[in-house]
């Protein structure tokens, strides 16, 4: 796109009302999450899937969440 483009697309985007700004922006951002949200899925399934099969194979040794927070709250005070 050319500057002359966005140059005009911006000053009408700058011309209309507050509401419908946001309903532009919205809009914008949600064209941008769809881009690339099935290969994020899908790369979600796969770690998880991952994850599993190391959970099932003992690969990983599994500790409470209450451990967990117990851990992070002693790094913070470290």
């Amino acid at each position: 796109m050319d500057t002359k483009t966005y140059d005009d697309i911006f000053s009408a985007a700058l011309a209309l009302s507050p509401s419908s700004k946001v309903m532009l922006a919205e809009h914008l951002l949600k064209s941008l999450d769809n881009e690339n949200q099935e290969e994020i899925d899908k790369a979600w399934v796969e770690e998880a899937e991952k994850r599993i099969e190391e959970i099932e194979k003992g690969e990983i040794q599994m500790i409470s969440k209450e451990q967990v927070f117990k851990e992070l709250n002693l790094k913070r005070q470290s």
